[in-house]
């Protein structure tokens, strides 16, 4: 009996909910999950697209950057042994002013020394950072002596593998041959330390949002990283990559982003928009319905 009097006292208030409007109200929240969907891929993937193409940008200007700076280094050590190989008899004198103008405009070598047909090296510079080395027979040291060779078969600038430098820390050793009248007649010695080149050139070009690695092509060894020790991937499927030519060696320069591409926050943004849209539809026919 109460509930027939409930009902009798609540029928003008409750209007019963057509066919029509269940069919428009599944379309909108059908339509709405679908919109919602399809944002998801949308924005997924113009962000990926958006950053691939940042990426690719960066890494073809890093890479540009970078093969000019070596071969600036390269051309150095050419114009140094240019005298030597035309037979200036002035060129040991000359020896050590072009060497200090090499190393101002080429940073990244830390030393360019001279080195005669009986594998000795008999002038440096600069003397202070390169004492040790005065004097050396590189017969003697089995680390640079096959690489040597290679530059006199081959007449051309040949780079040893990373190891340890005479001068302190680690690095690259160049062998610019001289050749006189189709015969090798010594060689200029170029210290090329990674860790500068990185400081001076390859940190700048690559900027605060990337770190990078190097690998040596030749061995496929990692001779450089900036990621942190504590860095679980060494890869990322946003990394990037490019080679650079250092005489006759190859290295491969991987660079990682620091920060994946931001994906979350346009796509929480849209899928709000497209949710209060759905739920503004919604409230738009029911209340046509029960105008």
């Amino acid at each position: 009996m109460i509930e027939a009097t409930l009902e009798k006292d609540l029928s003008p208030y409750i209007k019963p909910v057509s066919l029509r409007l269940l069919s428009l109200s599944a379309g909108l929240l059908a339509l709405t999950a679908s919109l919602m969907a399809a944002s998801v891929w949308f924005v997924k993937k113009e962000s990926l697209r958006s950053f691939s193409a940042r990426s690719a940008k960066l890494t073809h200007w890093v890479q540009t950057n970078s093969q000019e700076i070596i071969d600036q280094h390269l051309q150095g050590l050419a114009t140094i042994a240019q005298p030597f190989a035309a037979g200036a008899a002035d060129a040991p004198a000359h020896f050590q002013p072009s060497a200090a103008d090499i190393l101002k405009k080429c940073p990244a070598f830390t030393a360019i020394n001279h080195i005669n047909q009986d594998f000795i090296i008999d002038d440096v510079h600069p003397l202070a950072a390169n004492r040790n080395a005065l004097r050396l027979d590189i017969k003697s040291r089995f680390d640079v002596l096959p690489v040597a060779h290679r530059a006199i078969t081959h007449r051309k600038t040949s780079v040893t593998d990373f190891i340890d430098l005479v001068q302190g820390g680690k690095g690259v050793i160049l062998y610019e041959p001289i050749v006189r009248e189709e015969r090798w007649a010594g060689f200029i010695e170029g210290v090329f330390r990674l860790n500068d080149f990185n400081a001076l050139f390859l940190e700048k070009f690559a900027g605060p949002d990337y770190n990078f690695t190097i690998i040596d092509e030749t061995n496929g060894r990692e001779i450089y990283t900036s990621l942190p020790s504590a860095a679980v991937e060494r890869s990322t499927p946003f990394d990037t990559y490019f080679t650079m030519r250092l005489g006759d060696r190859t290295w491969w320069v991987i660079l990682h982003p620091k920060s994946p591409p931001l994906i979350l926050l346009p796509l929480v943004f849209v899928l709000l928009l497209e949710i209060c849209l759905g739920a503004f539809g919604l409230y738009w026919l029911w209340k046509s319905e029960h105008a």
